[in-house]
């Protein structure tokens, strides 16, 4: 078990990102192939394996330090350039999300005229069918039947393009009515993720003693590495 003795050390500045690559690629094979023909069979070869677990473990380490070093500056470029196109942009997004909300809101009061004319138009429709039949005449609209009132148009043809007004729907929690909510419903991967954090803190915490329905609590050694 022949491994490298330097600890691969990467700094903003000294090498290109391509070379690091290699290097990283290059140095970690080798350190995969060595670990992967360790073989514990006796105290001799467990404390082997031990040293290589640590050597290898610290130079894990470093090289994540280096790595956190390159990428901590294009994160911080990134995220002011960000926050910079965004301030920028913030007057016409505040724009769209009034004029959004403006023909939202002109919609739903079209659509609520048009209802309202509909259901006038029905009440007409079925008073005079309900007169015709008190007259011994055949009635002169089939039942339930009136003129209709149409909607507006989804799609709007403009000088810049087509603007289609979409329907989404969207649910959101009522506040304080969360106990009608059925329970099939919370029984999401997220939730079991949730359920699972919990009782993994719970045999943490007993070291077994408390045995969880549906659950297989049991123990493993890992290894830790300090400097």
């Amino acid at each position: 078990m022949q491994t490298t003795e330097t600890a691969l050390i990467i700094r903003p500045g000294d090498i290109a990102l391509q070379d690091v690559n290699i290097i990283l690629k290059e140095e970690w094979e080798q350190y995969a192939e060595d670990c992967m023909k360790v073989i514990v069979s006796d105290e001799d070869s467990y404390n082997k394996a031990q040293l290589l677990f640590a050597k290898t473990s610290l130079k894990l380490r470093a090289t994540d330090n280096a790595q956190a070093s390159f990428e901590k500056p294009i994160k911080d470029y990134l995220k002011a350039f960000r926050a910079k196109v965004e301030t920028a942009l913030y007057p016409m997004t505040k724009a769209l999300a009034h004029l959004d909300r403006q023909l939202k809101d002109y919609r739903w009061t079209v659509e609520q005229a048009r209802l309202k004319e509909q259901a006038h138009l029905q009440k007409l429709a079925e008073n005079q069918r309900a007169r015709d039949i008190a007259k011994g005449k055949t009635p002169t609209l089939p039942e339930a039947v009136a003129a209709v009132v149409l909607r507006m148009a989804k799609t709007t043809e403009t000088e810049a393009g087509k603007v289609t007004a979409r329907v989404i729907w969207k649910a959101e929690r009522i506040k304080g009515k969360e106990h009608l909510i059925p329970k099939e419903y919370f029984m999401t991967e997220a939730v079991y993720k949730a359920i699972d954090t919990e009782v993994g803190a719970i045999a943490r915490a007993t070291k077994g003693a408390i045995q969880v329905p549906g659950y297989r609590i049991f123990s493993e050694e890992s290894f830790a590495v300090r400097e």
